[in-house]
């Protein structure tokens, strides 16, 4: 069963906006990506990802698969990874 069919079993719906594959500010004397998800219910005025929250977001979502599939080509490289947003707590999955 590929990682999609799992979702959709499980009810998952992550919503991914944008991804950093190379952070070394987000996680402190680490090396990580970043995962931006779209939505937030906060608002911000100091928001930097405000096309991500406000529902502006006008790209396409990347696909839950392709972000595994970058996740286990950096196994042993990254630390990490960081999810943020938009609020990423606010995604179900």
């Amino acid at each position: 069963m590929d990682l999609n069919n799992k979702r959709m079993e499980m009810g998952w719906d992550m919503h991914i906006g944008g991804i950093n594959k190379l952070s070394l500010l987000d996680y402190p004397d680490k090396m990580c990506c970043t995962i931006f998800t779209v939505g937030c219910n906060y608002c911000c005025p100091f928001c930097h990802n405000s096309s991500l929250v406000q529902g502006t977001f006008s790209g396409q979502c990347i696909d839950f698969e392709e972000i595994i599939k970058f996740l286990r080509k950096r196994q042993g490289l990254l630390d990490g990874v960081c999810m943020s947003g938009g609020e990423p707590l606010l995604q179900i999955g």
